[in-house]
């Protein structure tokens, strides 16, 4: 890629429409977790509130459309997140958000490195390490390099054949086996999956709102496309991506229950092995096997691409011209995202709570940050999701809260300091009007 196509790619110059919006939202929001997560949630949470954990992401695409809407109508001249966080806060705070930002990253570089790991050590037989140190050096190079629109171009066919696999696969798994055999192998094997008045679901689907209206308004990828989306077409774009969305995602169930029917799931840490070890035609296979390749790599990169662009914009380095020293950054980014994949060890339900915790403290700042029209001075907001993430980390160590609990009281420590400091700033608003209304007189 030139070097000018990349500096193009701050600038904006993609105008999505509906259709090609969605499908940009969905390539950056289909993961491959969701067929694929982790089979703890499942055996805490049952099949309900997995599904309704993953559900709420789906609808807070369809509300943020009209957030975001909101967001371009009062954003003036911003033509990406950077322009827009420079104009919302002091340079210093807009890069604290931006680090912030990049802590968020990390989640994808854990649990996708993770996923992709397994994946290729059950489909090629390579150790899982070489096949998470090969997907995060691959996908974080090929995101540092390629141009925006030909990731957007890579998001169709991953769409086309994710929803190919959905429809199909059930289809032709019911059709050979029937139905009632799947039925009965969870009663027999899971029976608590099954299970609709579960306390800890209801909880979990309540967390799940939470982390997930979070997520997508803390969300660099989400915001670049936002901003190339056409402003008319914001909210049916959201919506029409929110509703797709959902869809795959009760698809998805269907494939959950048919690869987990014939047998236990306390030793598997993924899904994809029963799921491909029940896949007896070979075109549904390689359609399943190339639409999980295409699920990782470009949802990975959809997120690594928005952070890393973010960052070289805030810190200045996207419109020099020293090409070299782009590169270093890019291979810099790739080799700490690797180091960080190998060297922390955790499982998929621990990533979700840490940064879920995170994801939900970031929700009050970032609506006040839409939704107040002028500049917000200082540090203060991005301290504050700091303050509320640090919390979680305190009750972690000195008390006997659930990982769910944690993120609720981490939130709510957040939410209570923004109003705090929301109060304090139209306070002294109003007193600096009085003053001068005084000396006026």
């Amino acid at each position: 890629m030139r070097y000018n196509h990349f500096r193009d790619n701050l600038a904006a110059p993609v105008k999505l429409g509906i259709g090609l919006g969605a499908i940009a939202l969905l390539g950056r929001w289909l993961t491959g977790l969701n067929i694929v997560d982790s089979p703890e949630a499942l055996m805490r949470y049952g099949l309900y509130g997995t599904l309704g954990y993953s559900l709420a992401t789906a609808l807070a695409l369809m509300l943020f459309g009209w957030l975001g809407k909101y967001v371009r109508s009062h954003s003036g001249d911003a033509l990406t997140l950077s322009q827009w966080l420079t104009a919302k806060l002091t340079p210093s705070g807009a890069r604290l958000m931006t680090g912030l930002f990049a802590i968020l990253i990390l989640e994808t570089v854990l649990l996708q490195g993770m996923v992709s790991g397994f994946f290729f050590h059950q489909l090629f037989g390579l150790p899982e390490v070489a096949g998470r140190t090969a997907f995060i050096v691959i996908c974080s190079l090929l995101a540092g390099f390629i141009g925006l629109q030909t990731l957007y171009a890579l998001a169709i066919p991953q769409v086309i054949l994710t929803f190919s696999v959905a429809i199909m696969f059930p289809l032709f798994y019911f059709i050979r086996q029937g139905v009632d055999p799947v039925y009965s192998g969870i009663r027999l094997y899971h029976p608590y999956m099954l299970v609709i008045d579960n306390h800890s679901a209801l909880l979990f689907i309540a967390t799940g709102v939470l982390v997930g209206l979070g997520q997508v308004i803390a969300d660099p990828a989400t915001w670049q496309r936002l901003f190339h989306i056409e402003r008319s077409k914001i909210v049916p774009a959201f919506m029409m991506s929110g509703m797709m969305y959902a869809t795959v995602l009760m698809a998805f169930l269907l494939l959950v229950m048919v690869s987990i029917h014939s047998g236990g799931l306390a030793n598997i840490p993924s899904l994809i092995y029963p799921l491909l070890s029940i896949t007896h035609s070979p075109v549904l296979f390689g359609m399943l096997i190339i639409c999980l390749i295409l699920m990782f790599t470009v949802s990975y990169m959809s997120r690594f691409q928005a952070v890393l662009k973010l960052c070289m914009e805030q810190f200045n380095l996207a419109n020099s011209g020293e090409k070299r020293t782009r590169n270093i950054i890019i291979c810099m980014a790739m080799f700490i995202a690797t180091i960080i994949s190998l060297s922390v060890s955790m499982t998929p339900i621990q990533i979700l709570y840490l940064f879920g915790s995170l994801h939900a403290c970031m929700l009050g700042p970032m609506l006040l940050l839409t939704l107040i029209h002028k500049r917000i001075h200082g540090i203060t907001l991005p301290l504050i999701t700091m303050g509320g993430w640090i919390a979680q980390f305190l009750l972690q160590l000195f008390s006997s809260f659930s990982g769910l609990e944690r993120i609720w009281i981490s939130s709510a420590v957040s939410a209570v300091l923004t109003c705090i400091y929301l109060l304090v700033t139209l306070g002294l608003r109003r007193h600096t009007q009085h003053m001068s209304m005084d000396l006026d007189r």
